[in-house]
């Protein structure tokens, strides 16, 4: 079989792959004259399949020298549910022909609809700031407040500054202001960024807090601050773009499953451990637990079952006084409300 150019072979394997054999394959070797590609998962497997192409000068063409098949491997169709590893659920895809008010609302009413259908159901909802978007939300009551909220991604919203302003210091402690999850510091990052420029503070100002700082938050955002997760998804998905609709519903459908069947392996070593903690969390307790031996609970008021925590700086200097609520698993440094994961402040008071 030949092809009038590499990029042609190129083509014609990726439209065999999603069409027919339904599986990924990684390139083993690529030169100007030469391309050889082989089974994504051979090492795991042993799968064979294997392919070569070389440019033919007397013809001017490529031609597959070399093919070895079918694929011996086997595609695992499998189903997993979300744990708190920080892992990455992809919940809906959909194909629309723009980014509009129309889609985003469509979008948004069929994803209330089969995923939040209860009341006390909650969500937050990450993004850039789509106008199409932002008006959208007003129309799909689960997507507001109290069942749900709205925040910016803390990328787009640096990025977008740095556009404004084209400093890149202030862009710095632009995303630093939106990633502090104690107020205190968060206005001391602010009132810096006002000395060096006020029009860049007001600009910042005229942003709801709540939408880009993990420090006025509340806690819904879990400490995500940007929507990375979703460029993650589209890294997976990657070589479905411009394919027919068909080809895209199947390669996106085979290659979540086995990104699942991957985090599902994590899992289950996680489960035959007794481990009761996933991975993520552990290892923030584990640092955080190390770190409360330098903390002093000065105060314990039992009936109302908060403490007053000294911090205890390595240097002598630099301590404070954090107040711990434990029925309402809070702190004053911000972090147990903004991770879900108690402090080192929280840590120390039962001990």
């Amino acid at each position: 079989m030949v092809f009038k150019s590499k990029d042609h072979l190129k083509a014609s394997v990726q439209d065999f792959f999603v069409r027919f054999a339904r599986r990924e394959y990684r390139v083993v070797e690529s030169k100007p004259k030469l391309w050889k590609v082989a089974c994504k998962y051979d090492e795991q497997t042993g799968c064979s399949w294997m392919l070569r192409g070389i440019f033919q000068p007397n013809m001017g063409l490529f031609k597959i020298t070399k093919y070895a098949g079918p694929h011996t491997c086997l595609m695992n169709e499998i189903s997993v549910e979300h744990d708190a590893n920080q892992q990455v659920l992809p919940l809906a895809f959909a194909l629309v022909d723009e980014e509009s008010l129309a889609s985003w609302r469509w979008f948004l009413q069929m994803l209330a609809k089969h995923l939040l259908p209860n009341d006390d159901d909650r969500v937050c909802l990450i993004s850039d700031r789509h106008s199409g978007l932002i008006s959208a939300i007003n129309y799909v009551p689960a997507f507001k407040f109290p069942r749900g909220v709205h925040r910016f991604c803390l990328r787009h919203v640096c990025s977008n500054f740095n556009k404004k302003f084209n400093n890149i210091r202030l862009k710095d402690l632009c995303w630093r202001a939106g990633a502090e999850v104690n107020a205190r510091k968060f206005e001391r990052i602010m009132t810096e960024i006002r000395e060096l420029n006020e029009e860049a503070y007001n600009w910042l100002e005229m942003i709801d807090k709540t939408q880009w700082t993990l420090s006025h938050d509340s806690g819904w955002r879990t400490c995500i601050l940007t929507t990375n997760m979703s460029e993650c998804v589209n890294g997976v998905l990657k070589g479905a773009r411009r394919l027919p609709i068909v080809a895209i519903v199947q390669i996106t459908f085979h290659r979540s499953v086995r990104y699942f069947l991957e985090r599902t392996t994590r899992c289950h070593r996680m489960l035959n451990a007794n481990q009761e903690w996933a991975d993520f969390a552990f290892r923030i307790f584990e640092a955080r637990q190390a770190e409360a031996v330098h903390h002093i609970v000065q105060k314990f008021d039992y009936n109302q079952q908060s403490a007053s925590v000294l911090t205890l700086s390595l240097t002598g200097q630099g301590s404070h006084t954090y107040v711990v609520k434990l029925k309402h698993k809070t702190c004053s440094c911000g972090k147990w409300g903004t991770h879900g994961i108690p402090c080192s402040h929280a840590i120390q008071v039962p001990r």
